[in-house]
Protein backbone atom coordinates (compact mmCIF):
# COMPACT_ATOMS: atom_id res chain seq x y z
CA UNK A 1 0.00 0.00 0.00
CA UNK A 2 0.99 3.32 -0.87
CA UNK A 3 2.10 6.41 0.26
CA UNK A 4 0.07 0.79 4.63
CA UNK A 5 -2.83 2.93 5.28
CA UNK A 6 -5.09 0.59 7.34
CA UNK A 7 -8.40 0.19 5.49
CA UNK A 8 -10.88 -1.13 7.58
CA UNK A 9 -13.04 -2.90 5.21
CA UNK A 10 -16.73 -1.76 5.75
CA UNK A 11 -19.20 1.43 6.05
CA UNK A 12 -21.68 0.88 8.11
CA UNK A 13 -24.28 2.94 9.55
CA UNK A 14 -23.50 2.71 12.90
CA UNK A 15 -22.61 5.94 15.71
CA UNK A 16 -19.11 4.75 16.73
CA UNK A 17 -17.88 7.97 18.69
CA UNK A 18 -14.70 8.59 20.12
CA UNK A 19 -13.91 9.00 23.70
CA UNK A 20 -11.16 11.70 23.18
CA UNK A 21 -10.34 12.05 19.32
CA UNK A 22 -7.83 13.91 17.66
CA UNK A 23 -5.48 14.48 20.56
CA UNK A 24 -1.42 12.96 21.24
CA UNK A 25 -1.41 9.58 22.68
CA UNK A 26 1.54 10.25 25.74
CA UNK A 27 1.82 6.78 25.92
CA UNK A 28 3.13 6.10 22.86
CA UNK A 29 6.91 7.88 23.13
CA UNK A 30 6.12 9.67 26.31
CA UNK A 31 4.79 12.46 24.23
CA UNK A 32 2.38 10.80 21.02
CA UNK A 33 5.07 11.00 19.19
CA UNK A 34 8.59 9.63 18.17
CA UNK A 35 11.54 10.73 16.06
CA UNK A 36 13.64 8.09 15.05
CA UNK A 37 17.88 8.57 15.99
CA UNK A 38 19.93 5.83 16.25
CA UNK A 39 22.72 4.20 14.86
CA UNK A 40 21.01 4.55 10.96
CA UNK A 41 20.74 8.59 10.00
CA UNK A 42 16.72 8.38 8.64
CA UNK A 43 14.60 10.91 7.16
CA UNK A 44 11.70 11.25 4.37
CA UNK A 45 9.86 8.77 5.99
CA UNK A 46 7.45 7.92 2.99
CA UNK A 47 5.16 4.46 4.43
CA UNK A 48 3.81 3.23 7.42
CA UNK A 49 2.63 -0.58 8.21
CA UNK A 50 1.46 -2.02 11.29
CA UNK A 51 1.96 -5.81 11.85
CA UNK A 52 -0.32 -7.76 13.25
CA UNK A 53 1.36 -7.97 17.01
CA UNK A 54 1.32 -3.76 17.13
CA UNK A 55 4.80 -3.07 15.84
CA UNK A 56 5.15 -0.27 13.56
CA UNK A 57 6.99 -0.22 10.34
CA UNK A 58 7.99 3.03 8.45
CA UNK A 59 9.99 3.28 5.34
CA UNK A 60 11.42 5.78 3.63
CA UNK A 61 15.57 6.82 3.05
CA UNK A 62 18.68 6.62 5.08
CA UNK A 63 21.37 8.67 4.55
CA UNK A 64 24.76 7.28 6.35
CA UNK A 65 26.92 8.08 2.84
CA UNK A 66 24.23 8.72 0.34
CA UNK A 67 20.61 8.44 0.07
CA UNK A 68 19.64 4.47 1.02
CA UNK A 69 16.57 2.95 1.49
CA UNK A 70 16.08 3.35 5.28
CA UNK A 71 13.50 1.32 7.34
CA UNK A 72 12.40 1.39 11.23
CA UNK A 73 10.60 -0.65 12.97
CA UNK A 74 8.83 0.57 16.63
CA UNK A 75 7.19 -1.46 19.12
CA UNK A 76 3.97 -0.80 19.96
CA UNK A 77 4.69 1.92 22.86
CA UNK A 78 7.43 3.80 20.57
CA UNK A 79 10.53 2.11 21.11
CA UNK A 80 13.19 1.21 18.95
CA UNK A 81 12.62 -2.69 18.17
CA UNK A 82 16.07 -3.74 19.16
CA UNK A 83 15.17 -6.88 16.76
CA UNK A 84 15.19 -5.18 13.57
CA UNK A 85 18.05 -5.08 12.60
CA UNK A 86 20.45 -4.75 15.86
CA UNK A 87 19.49 -1.41 16.06
CA UNK A 88 15.34 -0.74 15.31
CA UNK A 89 16.68 0.19 11.79
CA UNK A 90 18.01 -1.36 8.68
CA UNK A 91 19.58 1.06 5.48
CA UNK A 92 19.41 -0.98 2.01
CA UNK A 93 22.26 0.18 -0.61
CA UNK A 94 21.39 -1.01 -4.02
CA UNK A 95 23.66 1.06 -6.18
CA UNK A 96 24.30 5.05 -5.80
CA UNK A 97 21.24 6.49 -4.75
CA UNK A 98 18.08 5.17 -3.93
CA UNK A 99 14.68 6.40 -2.85
CA UNK A 100 11.72 4.52 -1.66
CA UNK A 101 8.22 5.05 -1.88
CA UNK A 102 5.65 2.86 -0.97
CA UNK A 103 5.08 -0.41 1.09
CA UNK A 104 2.66 -3.76 1.76
CA UNK A 105 3.06 -5.98 4.33
CA UNK A 106 2.90 -9.90 3.52
CA UNK A 107 0.66 -12.12 5.60
CA UNK A 108 3.71 -14.23 7.20
CA UNK A 109 4.96 -10.53 7.95
CA UNK A 110 7.87 -9.67 5.61
CA UNK A 111 8.10 -6.49 3.86
CA UNK A 112 7.88 -5.32 1.05
CA UNK A 113 9.04 -1.84 -0.58
CA UNK A 114 8.22 -0.01 -3.56
CA UNK A 115 11.63 2.29 -4.78
CA UNK A 116 13.70 3.44 -7.55
CA UNK A 117 17.36 3.13 -7.59
CA UNK A 118 19.83 5.55 -9.45
CA UNK A 119 23.07 4.76 -11.08
CA UNK A 120 24.72 7.46 -13.04
CA UNK A 121 22.00 8.09 -15.86
CA UNK A 122 20.37 5.36 -15.39
CA UNK A 123 17.09 4.86 -13.04
CA UNK A 124 15.25 1.41 -12.02
CA UNK A 125 12.19 0.81 -10.50
CA UNK A 126 12.97 -1.71 -7.75
CA UNK A 127 11.24 -3.91 -5.32
CA UNK A 128 12.56 -5.41 -2.04
CA UNK A 129 11.34 -8.13 0.27
CA UNK A 130 12.81 -7.60 3.76
CA UNK A 131 12.22 -10.75 6.53
CA UNK A 132 10.88 -9.73 10.04
CA UNK A 133 14.32 -8.83 10.89
CA UNK A 134 14.65 -6.33 9.07
CA UNK A 135 17.34 -8.26 6.36
CA UNK A 136 16.75 -8.62 2.50
CA UNK A 137 14.58 -12.26 1.40
CA UNK A 138 17.45 -14.12 -0.21
CA UNK A 139 14.00 -16.32 -1.47
CA UNK A 140 12.79 -13.30 -3.58
CA UNK A 141 14.47 -11.69 -6.63
CA UNK A 142 17.83 -11.81 -6.00
CA UNK A 143 19.28 -11.13 -2.98
CA UNK A 144 16.01 -10.05 -2.42
CA UNK A 145 15.77 -7.37 -4.79
CA UNK A 146 13.49 -7.12 -7.95
CA UNK A 147 14.50 -4.98 -10.13
CA UNK A 148 12.65 -3.52 -13.52
CA UNK A 149 15.15 -1.63 -16.49
CA UNK A 150 13.56 0.51 -19.67
CA UNK A 151 16.53 1.77 -21.61
CA UNK A 152 16.13 5.16 -22.29
CA UNK A 153 13.64 5.72 -20.09
CA UNK A 154 13.70 6.88 -15.95
CA UNK A 155 11.13 4.00 -13.90
CA UNK A 156 9.82 4.11 -10.67
CA UNK A 157 8.20 2.15 -8.23
CA UNK A 158 5.87 4.30 -6.05
CA UNK A 159 3.42 1.74 -4.67
CA UNK A 160 3.13 -1.96 -3.96
CA UNK A 161 0.03 -4.48 -2.51
CA UNK A 162 -0.39 -8.00 -1.61
CA UNK A 163 -2.97 -9.95 -4.14
CA UNK A 164 -4.27 -13.03 -1.79
CA UNK A 165 -2.66 -15.34 -3.89
CA UNK A 166 0.91 -13.40 -3.03
CA UNK A 167 1.51 -12.50 -5.99
CA UNK A 168 2.52 -8.53 -5.78
CA UNK A 169 1.15 -5.58 -7.96
CA UNK A 170 3.43 -2.63 -8.04
CA UNK A 171 2.72 0.72 -9.64
CA UNK A 172 4.54 3.67 -10.80
CA UNK A 173 5.93 5.57 -13.73
CA UNK A 174 8.02 4.98 -16.86
CA UNK A 175 9.38 7.53 -18.84
CA UNK A 176 5.89 9.56 -19.25
CA UNK A 177 3.41 6.63 -19.36
CA UNK A 178 1.60 4.93 -16.23
CA UNK A 179 3.49 1.55 -15.06
CA UNK A 180 2.03 -1.56 -13.65
CA UNK A 181 3.74 -4.44 -12.56
CA UNK A 182 3.36 -7.78 -11.16
CA UNK A 183 5.73 -10.39 -9.62
CA UNK A 184 4.76 -14.09 -8.55
CA UNK A 185 5.59 -14.53 -4.73
CA UNK A 186 9.16 -15.26 -5.44
CA UNK A 187 10.10 -11.65 -7.30
CA UNK A 188 9.67 -13.45 -10.57
CA UNK A 189 7.83 -11.12 -13.32
CA UNK A 190 4.36 -12.46 -14.17
CA UNK A 191 3.95 -13.65 -18.13
CA UNK A 192 0.43 -13.38 -17.42
CA UNK A 193 0.21 -10.42 -16.72
CA UNK A 194 0.97 -7.48 -19.36
CA UNK A 195 3.57 -8.44 -21.67
CA UNK A 196 5.62 -10.32 -19.71
CA UNK A 197 4.41 -8.53 -16.57
CA UNK A 198 4.21 -5.19 -16.99
CA UNK A 199 1.79 -2.52 -18.68
CA UNK A 200 1.76 0.70 -19.64
CA UNK A 201 -0.54 3.39 -20.13
CA UNK A 202 -1.00 7.10 -20.65
CA UNK A 203 -3.77 9.53 -20.38
CA UNK A 204 -4.80 11.71 -23.16
CA UNK A 205 -1.13 12.21 -24.44
CA UNK A 206 0.12 13.78 -21.17
CA UNK A 207 2.66 13.10 -18.79
CA UNK A 208 0.63 9.81 -16.24
CA UNK A 209 1.87 8.67 -13.23
CA UNK A 210 0.57 5.91 -10.97
CA UNK A 211 1.23 6.88 -7.51
CA UNK A 212 -1.11 4.39 -5.48
CA UNK A 213 -2.79 0.97 -5.81
CA UNK A 214 -5.63 -0.62 -4.52
CA UNK A 215 -6.95 -4.23 -5.18
CA UNK A 216 -10.82 -4.81 -5.81
CA UNK A 217 -12.18 -8.17 -4.60
CA UNK A 218 -12.70 -9.68 -8.48
CA UNK A 219 -9.18 -8.95 -8.86
CA UNK A 220 -9.46 -5.61 -10.97
CA UNK A 221 -6.33 -2.86 -10.44
CA UNK A 222 -7.60 0.56 -8.98
CA UNK A 223 -4.76 3.06 -9.61
CA UNK A 224 -4.44 6.99 -9.23
CA UNK A 225 -1.64 9.41 -9.95
CA UNK A 226 -0.89 12.34 -12.03
CA UNK A 227 -2.22 14.20 -14.07
CA UNK A 228 -5.20 13.64 -11.59
CA UNK A 229 -6.30 10.30 -13.16
CA UNK A 230 -7.82 7.07 -11.16
CA UNK A 231 -7.87 4.15 -13.87
CA UNK A 232 -9.15 0.42 -13.51
CA UNK A 233 -7.59 -2.50 -15.33
CA UNK A 234 -8.60 -6.14 -15.20
CA UNK A 235 -6.59 -9.28 -13.44
CA UNK A 236 -4.69 -9.74 -16.57
CA UNK A 237 -3.74 -6.26 -16.98
CA UNK A 238 -5.81 -5.01 -19.67
CA UNK A 239 -7.84 -1.43 -18.97
CA UNK A 240 -11.41 -2.09 -18.01
CA UNK A 241 -12.41 0.71 -21.06
CA UNK A 242 -15.88 0.06 -21.05
CA UNK A 243 -16.55 -1.07 -17.21
CA UNK A 244 -14.90 2.38 -15.81
CA UNK A 245 -15.20 6.01 -16.75
CA UNK A 246 -14.43 6.87 -20.35
CA UNK A 247 -12.12 4.42 -21.69
CA UNK A 248 -11.32 2.75 -18.37
CA UNK A 249 -10.58 6.37 -16.93
CA UNK A 250 -12.58 7.80 -14.00
CA UNK A 251 -14.94 10.97 -15.01
CA UNK A 252 -13.90 13.77 -12.46
CA UNK A 253 -16.74 15.85 -10.88
CA UNK A 254 -16.40 18.49 -13.53
CA UNK A 255 -15.55 21.36 -11.49
CA UNK A 256 -12.43 19.18 -10.29
CA UNK A 257 -9.32 19.47 -11.98
CA UNK A 258 -6.33 18.39 -9.47
CA UNK A 259 -3.02 18.18 -10.80
CA UNK A 260 -2.61 14.63 -9.09
CA UNK A 261 -3.80 12.25 -6.41
CA UNK A 262 -1.74 10.41 -4.13
CA UNK A 263 -3.58 8.11 -2.14
CA UNK A 264 -6.49 5.86 -3.36
CA UNK A 265 -8.64 3.24 -1.09
CA UNK A 266 -11.48 0.69 -1.47
CA UNK A 267 -14.29 1.05 0.67
CA UNK A 268 -16.08 -2.72 1.17
CA UNK A 269 -19.17 -1.41 -1.07
CA UNK A 270 -16.07 -1.01 -4.31
CA UNK A 271 -16.96 3.15 -3.96
CA UNK A 272 -13.20 4.50 -4.56
CA UNK A 273 -11.89 7.55 -2.79
CA UNK A 274 -8.48 9.60 -3.97
CA UNK A 275 -6.98 12.54 -2.35
CA UNK A 276 -4.48 14.76 -3.51
CA UNK A 277 -3.34 18.49 -4.20
CA UNK A 278 -5.68 20.74 -6.71
CA UNK A 279 -3.98 22.81 -9.86
CA UNK A 280 -6.86 25.24 -10.33
CA UNK A 281 -8.43 25.38 -6.68
CA UNK A 282 -6.52 27.36 -4.46
CA UNK A 283 -3.02 25.92 -2.96
CA UNK A 284 -4.56 26.18 0.41
CA UNK A 285 -7.25 23.08 -0.41
CA UNK A 286 -6.73 19.60 0.53
CA UNK A 287 -9.03 17.37 -1.92
CA UNK A 288 -10.49 14.27 -1.75
CA UNK A 289 -12.85 12.62 -4.26
CA UNK A 290 -15.16 9.63 -4.13
CA UNK A 291 -16.45 7.89 -7.34
CA UNK A 292 -19.30 4.82 -8.04
CA UNK A 293 -17.67 1.55 -8.51
CA UNK A 294 -18.14 2.36 -12.22
CA UNK A 295 -16.03 5.20 -11.62
CA UNK A 296 -18.48 7.95 -12.16
CA UNK A 297 -18.85 10.61 -9.62
CA UNK A 298 -20.52 9.83 -6.45
CA UNK A 299 -22.79 12.46 -6.19
CA UNK A 300 -24.14 12.00 -2.36
CA UNK A 301 -20.38 12.95 -1.28
CA UNK A 302 -19.54 16.45 -0.75
CA UNK A 303 -20.35 18.80 -3.68
CA UNK A 304 -21.05 16.73 -6.54
CA UNK A 305 -18.17 14.10 -4.94
CA UNK A 306 -15.67 16.27 -4.15
CA UNK A 307 -14.77 17.68 -1.27
CA UNK A 308 -12.10 20.90 -0.94
CA UNK A 309 -10.77 21.98 2.40
CA UNK A 310 -9.73 25.10 2.54
CA UNK A 311 -7.35 25.09 5.90
CA UNK A 312 -4.11 26.71 5.92
CA UNK A 313 -1.77 28.06 3.45
CA UNK A 314 -0.21 25.51 1.90
CA UNK A 315 -2.26 21.94 2.47
CA UNK A 316 -1.86 19.26 0.63
CA UNK A 317 -3.57 15.66 0.97
CA UNK A 318 -1.47 12.87 0.96
CA UNK A 319 -3.35 9.54 2.47
CA UNK A 320 -6.20 8.15 3.56
CA UNK A 321 -7.65 5.90 5.97
CA UNK A 322 -10.88 4.51 6.36
CA UNK A 323 -12.53 3.61 9.97
CA UNK A 324 -14.57 1.23 11.08
CA UNK A 325 -17.42 3.04 11.35
CA UNK A 326 -17.14 4.65 7.58
CA UNK A 327 -15.56 7.88 8.69
CA UNK A 328 -12.03 9.10 6.42
CA UNK A 329 -9.39 10.34 7.48
CA UNK A 330 -6.92 12.44 5.52
CA UNK A 331 -3.16 13.17 6.01
CA UNK A 332 -1.11 16.03 4.87
CA UNK A 333 1.19 18.95 5.31
CA UNK A 334 0.44 22.64 6.01
CA UNK A 335 2.16 25.31 5.78
CA UNK A 336 1.99 27.44 9.61
CA UNK A 337 3.75 30.86 9.59
CA UNK A 338 6.74 29.30 7.78
CA UNK A 339 6.69 25.84 9.53
CA UNK A 340 5.69 22.73 7.92
CA UNK A 341 3.01 20.66 10.07
CA UNK A 342 1.82 17.58 9.92
CA UNK A 343 -2.03 17.80 10.12
CA UNK A 344 -4.94 15.07 10.27
CA UNK A 345 -8.69 15.66 9.06
CA UNK A 346 -11.69 13.40 9.57
CA UNK A 347 -14.56 13.51 7.02
CA UNK A 348 -18.06 11.70 7.91
CA UNK A 349 -19.26 9.22 5.20
CA UNK A 350 -21.00 12.17 3.82
CA UNK A 351 -17.77 14.42 2.99
CA UNK A 352 -18.50 16.63 5.51
CA UNK A 353 -15.62 17.98 7.96
CA UNK A 354 -16.26 15.82 11.32
CA UNK A 355 -16.24 18.80 14.21
CA UNK A 356 -16.31 16.47 17.20
CA UNK A 357 -12.51 15.61 15.93
CA UNK A 358 -9.55 17.83 17.27
CA UNK A 359 -10.75 21.76 16.11
CA UNK A 360 -12.91 21.68 14.21
CA UNK A 361 -12.71 18.26 11.95
CA UNK A 362 -8.70 18.70 12.50
CA UNK A 363 -5.86 18.61 14.29
CA UNK A 364 -2.16 19.64 13.73
CA UNK A 365 0.91 18.15 15.17
CA UNK A 366 2.65 21.19 17.19
CA UNK A 367 6.24 19.98 18.68
CA UNK A 368 7.82 21.35 21.45
CA UNK A 369 10.80 22.27 20.51
CA UNK A 370 12.67 25.60 19.09
CA UNK A 371 12.22 26.01 15.43
CA UNK A 372 13.71 25.85 12.26
CA UNK A 373 11.98 22.53 12.08
CA UNK A 374 8.97 20.87 9.58
CA UNK A 375 7.43 17.72 9.67
CA UNK A 376 5.99 16.61 6.29
CA UNK A 377 3.17 14.35 6.50
CA UNK A 378 2.98 11.50 4.37
CA UNK A 379 0.90 8.54 5.58
CA UNK A 380 -1.73 7.54 7.88
CA UNK A 381 -3.38 4.06 9.04
CA UNK A 382 -5.93 3.09 11.22
CA UNK A 383 -5.33 0.87 14.47
CA UNK A 384 -7.38 -2.14 15.90
CA UNK A 385 -9.31 0.29 17.82
CA UNK A 386 -9.40 3.50 16.21
CA UNK A 387 -6.51 5.19 16.84
CA UNK A 388 -4.33 6.72 14.26
CA UNK A 389 -0.73 6.31 13.85
CA UNK A 390 0.81 8.97 10.80
CA UNK A 391 3.98 9.97 9.56
CA UNK A 392 6.05 12.27 8.23
CA UNK A 393 9.74 13.62 7.26
CA UNK A 394 11.16 15.31 10.55
CA UNK A 395 13.92 18.06 9.25
CA UNK A 396 15.62 19.51 11.94
CA UNK A 397 18.82 20.14 13.25
CA UNK A 398 18.64 16.41 13.59
CA UNK A 399 16.72 14.64 10.58
CA UNK A 400 14.61 11.40 11.18
CA UNK A 401 11.37 9.51 10.24
CA UNK A 402 8.81 11.10 12.71
CA UNK A 403 5.44 8.68 13.64
CA UNK A 404 2.66 10.17 15.98
CA UNK A 405 0.24 7.89 17.62
CA UNK A 406 -3.19 10.24 17.71
CA UNK A 407 -6.28 8.98 20.37
CA UNK A 408 -9.61 8.00 18.32
CA UNK A 409 -10.74 5.23 20.29
CA UNK A 410 -13.74 3.32 19.19
CA UNK A 411 -16.73 3.31 21.87
CA UNK A 412 -18.21 -0.41 22.07
CA UNK A 413 -21.68 0.65 24.00
CA UNK A 414 -23.17 2.86 21.19
CA UNK A 415 -22.86 -0.52 18.60
CA UNK A 416 -26.41 -1.95 18.68
CA UNK A 417 -26.44 -5.60 20.19
CA UNK A 418 -27.78 -7.10 16.92
CA UNK A 419 -28.22 -5.59 13.49
CA UNK A 420 -29.33 -6.81 10.42
CA UNK A 421 -26.88 -6.80 7.45
CA UNK A 422 -29.13 -8.02 4.70
CA UNK A 423 -30.53 -11.25 6.20
CA UNK A 424 -28.26 -12.18 8.71
CA UNK A 425 -28.67 -11.82 12.39
CA UNK A 426 -25.08 -11.17 14.83
CA UNK A 427 -25.31 -11.60 18.11
CA UNK A 428 -24.26 -10.65 20.54
CA UNK A 429 -22.39 -7.49 19.79
CA UNK A 430 -19.91 -6.40 21.04
CA UNK A 431 -18.77 -10.01 22.09
CA UNK A 432 -16.88 -11.49 24.73
CA UNK A 433 -16.28 -15.06 23.20
CA UNK A 434 -18.92 -16.82 21.03
CA UNK A 435 -20.66 -15.08 18.30
CA UNK A 436 -23.54 -16.74 16.34
CA UNK A 437 -24.61 -15.45 13.04
CA UNK A 438 -28.04 -16.39 12.30
CA UNK A 439 -29.91 -16.81 8.61
CA UNK A 440 -33.38 -15.10 9.31
CA UNK A 441 -35.08 -16.86 6.57
CA UNK A 442 -34.06 -20.22 7.76
CA UNK A 443 -31.17 -22.64 6.28
CA UNK A 444 -28.65 -21.87 3.07
CA UNK A 445 -26.65 -23.93 1.08
CA UNK A 446 -23.58 -23.02 1.51
CA UNK A 447 -22.43 -20.42 4.27
CA UNK A 448 -18.72 -18.66 4.86
CA UNK A 449 -17.83 -16.33 7.29
CA UNK A 450 -14.60 -14.48 7.35
CA UNK A 451 -13.44 -12.52 10.10
CA UNK A 452 -10.77 -9.20 9.01
CA UNK A 453 -9.38 -7.05 11.44
CA UNK A 454 -8.82 -3.29 11.57
CA UNK A 455 -5.48 -3.72 8.97
CA UNK A 456 -7.80 -5.59 6.57
CA UNK A 457 -5.84 -9.27 7.40
CA UNK A 458 -8.40 -12.03 7.34
CA UNK A 459 -7.46 -13.53 10.76
CA UNK A 460 -10.23 -16.13 10.81
CA UNK A 461 -12.65 -17.93 8.38
CA UNK A 462 -15.29 -20.73 9.10
CA UNK A 463 -17.57 -22.77 6.54
CA UNK A 464 -20.73 -24.94 6.48
CA UNK A 465 -23.19 -26.21 4.40
CA UNK A 466 -27.19 -26.45 4.74
CA UNK A 467 -26.77 -24.05 7.86
CA UNK A 468 -29.42 -21.42 9.37
CA UNK A 469 -27.12 -20.39 12.45
CA UNK A 470 -23.12 -20.56 13.07
CA UNK A 471 -21.36 -19.97 16.29
CA UNK A 472 -17.71 -19.04 16.55
CA UNK A 473 -15.50 -18.92 19.42
CA UNK A 474 -13.55 -15.84 19.83
CA UNK A 475 -11.88 -15.91 23.14
CA UNK A 476 -8.41 -15.56 21.90
CA UNK A 477 -9.01 -12.73 19.83
CA UNK A 478 -7.32 -9.19 20.59
CA UNK A 479 -10.01 -6.45 21.63
CA UNK A 480 -10.97 -4.22 18.79
CA UNK A 481 -12.99 -3.60 16.23
CA UNK A 482 -13.47 -6.14 13.20
CA UNK A 483 -15.51 -6.86 10.39
CA UNK A 484 -17.89 -10.04 10.04
CA UNK A 485 -17.98 -11.55 5.77
CA UNK A 486 -20.75 -13.27 5.16
CA UNK A 487 -21.34 -14.80 2.17
CA UNK A 488 -23.83 -17.66 0.49
CA UNK A 489 -25.09 -18.94 -2.92
CA UNK A 490 -27.61 -15.47 -3.09
CA UNK A 491 -24.74 -13.02 -2.16
CA UNK A 492 -22.35 -10.98 0.49
CA UNK A 493 -23.22 -9.13 3.52
CA UNK A 494 -20.71 -7.77 5.90
CA UNK A 495 -21.26 -6.48 10.01
CA UNK A 496 -18.95 -4.68 12.08
CA UNK A 497 -18.12 -6.47 15.33
CA UNK A 498 -16.69 -5.03 18.31
CA UNK A 499 -14.50 -7.42 20.94
CA UNK A 500 -14.29 -6.94 24.39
Amino acid sequence: MKIGRSLFPLILPLHLIAQTSGVLDPTFGGTGFVISNGDVVLEHSHSILLQQDGRIVAIGTAVPNSNDIGVARFLPDGQPDPSFGGSGAVAVDIENTEFAYGSALQADGKILIAAMTHLDTTYKAVLLRLQSNGALDPSFGIGGIHELYFPGGAAYFYDCTVQPDGYIVACGMVGNEMLLHRVDPSGTADPAFGIMGTVRAQYNGLPTTAESVALQPNGQIVVCGAPGVVARFDPDGTQDLLGFGTNGWADLPGDVTPHHFADVILQPDGRILVAGGPSLLPPDTLLVIRSMTDGTPDTSFGSDGSVALPILDGSTSMALALRADGRIITLGTVLDQGTSRMMLSRLGSDGVLDTAFGQSGTTTLTLAMPPPHHEIGSDVLVTQNGDILGTAAHFSADNGFLVARFSDPYQAENVPSASRPGEFHVFPNPVADLVTIERRDGPCDQLRVTLVDATGREVMSKQGSHLRAMTIDLAGLPQGAYVLRIGTDEGRSAQLMIKE
